[in-house]
């Protein structure tokens, strides 16, 4: 299981880096970024805010990543509003995520926490402001590509 998350960890890494140079859509506080890949035509789409991000396939949420340079073995901690913290192994919630971004759509507040290396615990309070037009649009850009 820990292969797996630490292959998550790589591709979403290596997706956001070579997405840097592409144009992104902000709303407030959150980012949308979507793209259909050249080689195998998979549609994705990523909905950030640092230190979270929400990635989908294919139209699907299918993963949520929860901060950077983790400290190898430690975990991460969600808080949605005032609803008990969640806890996932590094770097994030996998089959959470549609139950976590449904949540989302309706928080006030978001809490984070994870452990970075060689930099101790890392504590975030996640804006929400302009989440709903940043889902809205990956939404709309997944229905313009079916």
């Amino acid at each position: 299981m820990r292969l797996i998350g630490l292959a998550v960890v790589l591709v979403l890494s290596l997706v956001l880096i070579s997405r840097a140079q592409e144009t992104d859509q902000t709303f407030g506080a959150w980012t949308a970024s979507c793209e259909v890949d050249k080689m195998t035509d998979a549609k994705r789409c990523f909905l950030m805010s640092s230190p979270i991000a929400f990635a989908f396939y294919d139209g699907r949420v299918d993963f949520l990543h929860v901060g950077t340079k983790h400290y190898p073995g430690s975990g991460v901690m969600l808080r949605v509003d005032s609803d008990p913290p969640l806890f996932a192994k590094e770097p994030g919630f996998s089959w959470q995520a549609e139950e976590i971004l449904k949540r989302f759509a309706t928080a006030q507040r978001i809490l984070t926490r994870y452990h970075r290396f060689a930099g101790g615990v890392v504590d975030n309070e996640v804006s929400m402001r302009g989440f709903a037009d940043a889902l809205a649009y990956v939404r709309a850009w997944y229905e313009r590509h079916p």
